[in-house]
């Protein structure tokens, strides 16, 4: 029984069509001559090339790794490529010009520039090519991508721009997604290098890194509690809020409580201090809360992202009222 090999190039080039996803050159046009194919195609971050050799055959894989071999023809501007186990895969969207080659299957679209081995520097400067990759499909995909998770505003700002280690020029960009709630501002930062390809005169992804959560807490005030059942024993409690940052408060507070269950006699007591919070063991939408203050011995406030601070009460925890 013949089995597939997932080596084979049609399974490389439906691979590299997947994964590698970017606009067709605005400049390509249909091929004239099927002798503008033959050569080295490489796609613009230099990671995966295809060959085309005058003799009909043709290699795909990754720059330095495996490359698998078949046969090409094209006729009319249709592409067809047979692997080594005769099954064929037709292009019939196929665009060629002197530096590149676009290729479609399935919906997908890559774009490939070709490849002379010869070093090709930048003849732009940093802020020339910024200019131009702020105005390019990757920055702007980027962008809506990120921005497709985001509950609030996208911002994005230079951090560095560098020659490269071919002195092509990189850019790192961190782009801020924020997530809005009534009382929290989450902002989570995405730390993207884009690199300069001059052959391709186009921009690749090459690195990212996310940065954690920046909490943004909008507490900042006076907080009061009074019972509602006259028998509680926790009397009143007032909590004043000078600094919100992440899980640091600056907190005073006084409260007074009754000196045992259904006494009439009550003491007061009062504090100030920094506060460290703690997170619960559940998450927020089991309890209801995002962080821990303890604020002594007898009394601990909760930090919600929808409700602010709250209180424990009987059976409960009910929101404090809040005055800035």
């Amino acid at each position: 029984m013949k089995t597939r090999s997932h080596s084979s190039i049609l399974f490389l080039l439906l691979l590299l069509l997947s994964l590698l996803v970017s606009g067709c050159s605005s400049d390509a046009q249909p091929a004239a001559s099927e002798d503008l194919i033959v050569g080295n195609w490489k796609t613009v971050d230099g990671k995966n090339q295809m060959l085309f050799f005058e003799d009909g055959t043709v290699s795909a894989g990754s720059v330095g790794g495996n490359m698998d071999t078949g046969t090409w023809h094209m006729v009319d501007g249709v592409l067809s490529i047979s692997d080594s186990y005769g099954e064929t895969q037709v292009f019939d969207n196929v665009e060629i010009t002197e530096n590149t080659l676009v290729l479609e299957s399935m919906g997908i679209t890559e774009t490939f520039y070709r490849d002379t081995d010869e070093a090709v520097a930048a003849d732009k400067t940093l802020d020339e090519l910024n200019a131009q990759l702020l105005e390019s499909d990757i920055f702007s995909e980027t962008a809506k991508e990120i921005s497709a998770n985001s509950q609030g505003d996208l911002t994005y700002s230079l951090i560095d721009a560098r020659d490269g280690s071919d002195q092509n020029g990189e850019f790192v960009y961190d782009f801020t997604q924020s997530h809005e709630y009534t009382y929290l501002t989450e902002l989570v930062t995405e730390r993207i290098t884009f690199a300069y390809n001059p052959s391709a005169d186009d921009f690749y992804i090459l690195s990212t890194e996310s940065n954690p959560g920046e909490e943004v807490w909008n507490i900042v005030g006076h907080w009061d509690y009074a019972p509602m059942d006259p028998y509680e024993t926790l009397q009143s409690l007032a909590v004043d809020i000078t600094r919100a940052d992440s899980k640091t408060f600056d907190i005073s507070y006084t409260y007074e409580k009754r000196t045992e269950a259904l006494a009439s006699t009550t003491e007061e007591f009062s504090g100030s201090g920094t506060y460290t919070a703690t997170e619960p063991y559940a998450p927020y939408y089991e309890c209801g809360y995002d962080l821990i203050v303890d604020l002594d011995d007898d009394v601990t406030i909760y930090v919600s992202r929808d409700d602010g601070v709250l209180v424990q009460t009987p059976g409960s925890k009910r929101t404090m009222e809040f005055s800035n």
